[in-house]
């Protein structure tokens, strides 16, 4: 069987699991332990929680429980007992916005003029600010590039999805950086749909620690309609290349998650009702029906996925979700309706940061 007939079966497949797994799902849920939330520290920072996920509001649990938390123009870093360790407070220009991505390790890739036409400008900050490098792109003036996503790899590249076009955007970019900034090269395609613009991550598939691929997940649009996509990155030296993407059917993309042996899930919803109710979708590997799991309406959702395959799921704003490595939901939660991202540490605790009218916290919360 070719690889490309195993997509298709799977895309296929896709639909007919969540009919069957409708119901079933629906009564896992009801039937699921309870849990409550007890904070256990919060700590006010700084920021503007309101950028959303389109210009760089992005939460990420490090290794060692260490958070980096990047809010428009703020730059911060916690450590696991909620003590500020630094906050960076970039420039605050009149019609500026920030994408920025925090990468493992702690630094951050930022582009400080997101949405601008002409140019496209990305450095990389460490946690206390130190500028590592800044590298700017000339456009035709009518062209804007957008920031999405971006992973530091172990030998020290960065990698950054981007897109390009007059607003909104259809072409994806794979950016290479080498440590010092430099960009190396770069693979483009015709593939974006707006609804993308928000929803594209960018995810490192690794065999024995060495990189095996790199998948990028977005929105895209094909001759007989459009959907949730994964294409696939390896390289040719420092040069990606990468066949047609894979689609997963119809739906519209809402969050998604994978680990780094490559298990991948997705958070979809029906385009042909009101893209509230959100279906979850687990894919291990290529030729495998997908375990479907049909949930509840969310006004969107984010997803954290350990390497063991176990996933956290929040539909926004008020239903937090535990699975295991098989899809079996163990537990459900009532989620403060302010809060706008998660995080997952490692020891199981929840981290969220929360909106409020005298600005944003970020808590630490006890699930039992």
């Amino acid at each position: 069987m070719t690889r490309r007939s195993i997509v298709a079966r799977v895309a296929s497949g896709a639909l007919a699991a969540v009919i069957a797994c409708a119901a079933a799902g629906a009564a896992q849920a009801e039937d699921a332990a309870i849990r409550k939330l007890e904070p256990v520290w919060k700590t006010a920072v700084p920021g503007n929680s309101t950028v959303g996920v389109f210009y760089g509001l992005r939460l990420r649990v490090q290794d060692d429980n260490r958070i980096s938390l990047a809010a428009g123009y703020a730059l911060v870093t916690l450590d696991a007992t909620g003590k500020i360790q630094h906050r960076v407070l970039l420039p605050r220009r009149k019609n500026e916005e920030y994408s920025s991505i925090p990468l493992e390790g702690g630094d951050f890739l930022v582009q400080p003029n997101a949405a601008a036409t002409g140019q496209m400008r990305l450095s990389r900050f460490s946690a206390d600010g130190r500028t590592r490098f800044a590298n700017v792109e000339k456009l035709p003036g009518e062209i804007l590039g957008i920031l999405h996503d971006a992973l530091l790899l172990p030998d020290g590249r960065i990698l950054a999805a981007a897109s390009y076009g007059p607003g909104p955007n259809a072409v994806l970019a794979l950016l290479v950086f080498d440590a010092a900034g430099r960009r190396v090269a770069d693979h483009r395609t015709t593939i974006f749909l707006p609804a993308s613009e928000g929803m594209t991550r960018l995810y490192a598939q690794f065999n024995d620690r060495e990189l095996s691929g790199i998948s990028v997940i977005g929105m895209g649009s094909r001759p007989n309609g459009s959907g949730p996509f994964q294409k696939i990155f390896t390289f040719m030296g420092e040069v990606p290349v990468a066949p047609e993407a894979d689609f997963f059917g119809a739906g519209y993309l809402k969050c998604s998650a994978m680990n780094a042996g490559g298990s991948l899930l997705l958070g979809i919803s029906d385009p042909k009702g009101d893209n509230k109710r959100v279906t979850l979708r687990w894919l291990r590997y290529p030729g495998q029906e997908p375990e479907t799991r049909d949930l509840e309406d969310a006004d969107s959702c984010q997803i954290a996925l350990r390497r063991d395959g176990s996933s956290l799921v929040w539909l926004a704003p008020r239903k937090l979700f535990a699975f295991d490595e098989d899809a079996k939901l163990l537990w459900r939660a009532e989620f403060a309706e302010d809060a706008v991202a998660i995080g997952w540490m490692s020891d199981g605790d929840i981290v969220a940061v929360h909106r409020s009218a005298t600005g944003d916290n970020v808590v630490r919360y006890l699930a039992h």
